[in-house]
């Protein structure tokens, strides 16, 4: 009961931390691909990417919770370790695929840039706590604020 506990706290504080803006570092250089212009109007974007962090925040919320059912051993932070990176990534990949609409390219990049950025500094922690998480994950807030991107909550 208590490791459970403790993963659904981990979950509500990567939530939290999330909801005060997503992502993480704020180097592009670990870019994925190049971002490619949308010809969606920039509401449009806005709504299609806060849809997509909407959905990552509901999949790792889910996986969390169904992490805390595995057997006795698993820990909040191998939850963090296995879960998020993976999930920062595939947000990023999303993210990209839409396209950026025209003048919100530096934002965006720096954004994603960001999200790819914090999956390999989680990877890379000894083990990673949920408070470094939240260090790792706060600098993608700014670019991500200054696109638009306000739903990329987990």
């Amino acid at each position: 009961m208590k490791l459970r506990l403790a993963i659904l706290f981990a979950a509500l504080l990567g939530l939290a931390v999330f909801a005060g803006g997503c992502g993480g570092g704020n180097d592009s250089s670990s870019s994925e691909s190049e971002l490619t212009t949308s010809s969606l109007s920039k509401a449009a974007y806005v709504k299609k990417v806060n849809s997509i962090c909407a959905k990552a925040g509901n999949d790792i919320l889910e996986e969390m919770r169904n992490f805390a059912d595995e057997p006795a051993g698993a820990t909040a932070t191998e939850a963090i370790l296995k879960l998020w990176p993976p999930s920062l990534r595939d947000q990023a990949k999303a993210v990209r695929a839409v396209g950026v609409p025209s003048g919100d390219a530096a934002n965006v990049e720096a954004y994603l840039g960001a999200l790819e950025k914090s999956a390999k500094e989680i990877e890379a922690k000894e083990p990673p706590d949920i408070f470094a998480l939240q260090r790792l994950l706060e600098p993608a807030g700014p670019p991500a604020e200054a696109a638009g991107i306000e739903g990329c909550e987990f």
